[in-house]
């Protein structure tokens, strides 16, 4: 499970392959290669200012338009192709900003505000710029698209918990780890306590808030990428509901869902009622 995995576990990320075709395929693969890249940074060993001089300095040379020395040649070139344009170009940028906190040797959160802050630097103007593949890159849309990747972020660190703790990084936030006298050992630990188990409810519960805020997305954007994303919630609220019916026992989940449940979501998302309507 690597950091970037988006939603659905292991499995291939969301919005990576799927729905795009062409040249919008291509520019996909090359916002995902530089996204992921960023998810360890290649930082000299400096701290405190010098660090975030080293920071700065990547970020306005890709406002420029020349390659960071924060990735290979093998991310830059076929992203530059798609660099050209100011917009694009600053959205990268502020990828960079936010990548900031990911050189650290462990990585975690005072504050859900904190949190937040790193996921507006991160994940919103990497969401920001796939939505461009389908046209919906304007401001008044960067609420709903910003929801959209918050949401399975948050999702994908939820069920790659252990992995995260393992490598130094913790995506759920000391003051509310301290409220419910957690300790990080404790989060993994099966059958998880009933302060654990509160936890991750309220990681839940902020998931499926952030998707709804997002989900009127759907009515902005052509009709086969609506589709889609209305796909993939169904698949993350399914997600979510395994997660419950496991009773919130996040250090033994297996992400991945039965044929049943795949087929469900597809029905649902096309059919059915939503929680956003």
């Amino acid at each position: 499970m690597t950091a970037t995995t988006y939603g659905m576990g292991a499995e291939t990320p969301p919005f990576r392959e799927s729905p795009w075709s062409g040249e919008s395929a291509t520019a996909a693969a090359a916002f995902w290669g530089w996204h992921k890249a960023l998810a360890s940074p290649k930082a000299p060993a400096l701290d405190g200012a010098d660090l975030a001089f080293f920071f700065d300095s990547q970020a306005e040379a890709i406002r420029g338009g020349r390659k960071p020395d924060l990735v290979e040649d093998v991310i830059w070139l076929p992203l530059s192709k798609f660099a050209k344009d100011d917009r694009v170009r600053s959205l990268l940028a502020e990828q960079i900003a936010g990548a900031r906190t990911l050189v650290r040797p462990t990585v975690s959160f005072d504050t859900r505000g904190s949190l937040q802050e790193f996921m507006d630097g991160y994940v919103a103007p990497h969401a920001m710029l796939l939505a461009s593949l389908c046209g919906a890159s304007r401001d008044f849309q960067r609420p709903r698209i910003s929801a959209i990747g918050e949401a399975l972020f948050l999702q994908s660190r939820l069920v790659c918990t252990p992995d995260d703790l393992e490598a130094g990084r913790n995506y759920f936030v000391k003051q509310e780890l301290d409220e419910l006298a957690i300790d990080e050992r404790d989060i993994v630990a099966s059958p998880p306590s009933e302060a654990v188990r509160k936890l991750v409810w309220r990681r839940i519960v902020w998931i499926r808030d952030a998707l709804a805020r997002g989900m009127p997305l759907a009515e902005e954007i052509p009709r086969p990428i609506a589709r889609y994303l209305k796909h993939v919630v169904m698949l993350s609220l399914e997600v979510l509901a395994q997660i419950e019916r496991d009773d919130f026992d996040i250090g033994r989940f297996e992400p991945g869902l039965s044929k049943y449940h795949r087929a469900q979501a597809w029905i649902q998302s096309r059919f059915g009622r939503t929680a956003w309507h």
